[in-house]
């Protein structure tokens, strides 16, 4: 009850008379609250849906879903491969590429929870780090990377690129919102 004194208290109605403490202790806890939300706090749903999304993705790169890839894609991924008909072409090379070469996903897990960021606009953004085990010619190779998803203002749903394509003058670039100071997982490679 002492936050509702406390909210009339900031909005001119004096009557009741909280603590200063109380005051400032309602105070910090919503300010610690919006920062949490601000730095990446999200619900169980949010996370479910980044995490579905990207195992989705990266399920479809493997079995040479070209309609599926295409659908996750960045909209400024596309039109950086030359538009709708030249990215098409051009993913599903690599797709085939992807299949001839006998490459396989055997496992993908996260290894970390997503974290969301808010740009300074109402662009919305995400990254969700994994962790791929993937089969190829008789080799395993393990990967940590991260999918770096944006939901743009009004949009629906997430579209995603693959990290170790984000860079510093891409971000300022293409999204000149996203926070500068945020540090993205280590993405590695080896053999297993």
């Amino acid at each position: 009850m002492d936050y509702l004194v406390c909210i009339l208290k900031v909005l001119g109605v004096h009557k009741p008379n909280p603590s200063a403490e109380v005051c400032r202790l309602f105070f910090v806890t919503v300010a610690i609250s919006l920062a949490a939300f601000a730095q990446g706090a999200a619900s169980a749903s949010d996370i479910e849906l980044v995490q579905r999304d990207v195992r989705t993705l990266i399920g479809a790169v493997y079995s040479g879903d070209l309609d599926t890839v295409i659908r996750f894609t960045h909209p400024r991924v596309v039109t950086s491969l030359g538009g709708s008909s030249s990215a098409r072409a051009t993913l599903a090379r690599v797709l085939a590429q992807t299949q001839s070469a006998g490459m396989k996903l055997e496992s993908l897990v996260f290894p970390n929870q997503p974290v969301f960021l808010q740009g300074d606009g109402r662009r919305q953004y995400v990254v969700v780090p994994t962790r791929l085990v993937i089969m190829a010619n008789g080799q395993r190779l393990e990967s940590f990377n991260f999918q770096f998803g944006v939901r743009e203002p009004g949009g629906a749903g997430w579209t995603y690129m693959e990290g170790s394509r984000v860079t510093p003058q891409l971000l300022s670039a293409w999204f000149p919102d996203f926070p500068a100071s945020h540090k993205f997982p280590t993405i590695s490679r080896k053999k297993l």
